[in-house]
């Protein structure tokens, strides 16, 4: 079965009976969360080389011209019909089960096997995100926003120390880099997205991020961005921590990778 008879066949009512009105907001979404459930999981637990057929599922999903629920299921903004290409409420499911950033891992998990468990498994959850980006599932800006966000930020810098000043309120007061998580996961989103990022980049600097990162660097020509992040690589690359310097040697290769493929078919 391919990905789209899967998602055809996924999306077809079960039923010519009405949504029960239960008076509740979840009446019309209850089957949409569980199906989201389901294939949140298999994110998590199906073997790695099976993520592409769920993003290619939820993909294909997507372009189902189908109303939900006959018509019934409506968008809360504008009360018309809901439609599959949104993939409505997917997004929330996949956030109530990542939400936490490294930091708050290891607050619940501070002893070192944990520590190894749980960076596995937020690595893979990047993995994961950054092919819903390169599928369009989701923006683009959450590629590059990771990515600033991780290397942009100062590193050792005591932002506890601005917050207590009292001159203003700082965002990043109680959020502390973790490299071994963040870098890894910055080398899934350049290896999915390095090619589309470098020419956002490039063309518009982070003009329509809708989503600024507080800690984002200014330079005097938007692609001298790309050419910063590669230098803190470089320098990330010596780190003493194996699980980091591994992360930072893959991204650095994944980067050349995007601006090689560019360069080869503009000789085309």
């Amino acid at each position: 079965m391919t990905a789209e008879e899967a998602a055809y066949a996924i999306t077809r009512p079960i039923s010519t009976s009405s949504i029960p009105v239960l008076n509740t907001y979840s009446d019309e979404c209850i089957a949409l969360f569980m199906l989201w459930r389901q294939i949140v999981n298999a994110c998590e637990e199906w073997p790695a080389s099976r993520i592409p057929d769920l993003v290619a599922l939820l993909s294909a999903i997507s372009k189902i011209p189908d109303h939900i629920h006959r018509g019934e299921a409506t968008d809360d903004e504008d009360e018309g019909p809901l439609g599959w290409d949104i993939l409505p409420y997917f997004a929330a499911e996949w956030r109530d089960a990542h939400w936490r950033i490294p930091m708050n891992i290891l607050q619940d998990y501070p002893d070192t096997a944990a520590r190894l468990r749980e960076r596995g498994l937020y690595i893979r959850a990047q993995e994961v995100e950054s092919q819903l980006v390169a599928a369009g599932i989701w923006d683009l800006w959450r590629a590059i926003n990771y990515v600033i966000w991780t290397l942009e930020m100062k590193p050792n810098h005591d932002y506890h120390a601005e917050e207590r000043t009292g001159v203003h309120h700082h965002p990043l007061a109680f959020y502390s880099l973790e490299l071994d998580f963040q870098v890894p996961a910055v080398a899934c989103w350049i290896k999915h997205n390095g090619q589309r990022m470098h020419q956002c980049i490039a063309r518009d600097g982070l003009k329509g991020n809708p989503d600024l990162p507080t800690v984002r660097m200014h330079f005097g020509e938007p692609i001298e961005r790309w050419a910063f992040w590669k230098k803190r690589l470089l320098e990330l690359a010596n780190d003493p921590d194996d699980f980091t310097r591994r992360g930072a040697q893959l991204a650095i290769g994944y980067m050349d990778e995007a601006t090689g493929s560019l360069t080869e078919n503009q000789c085309l």
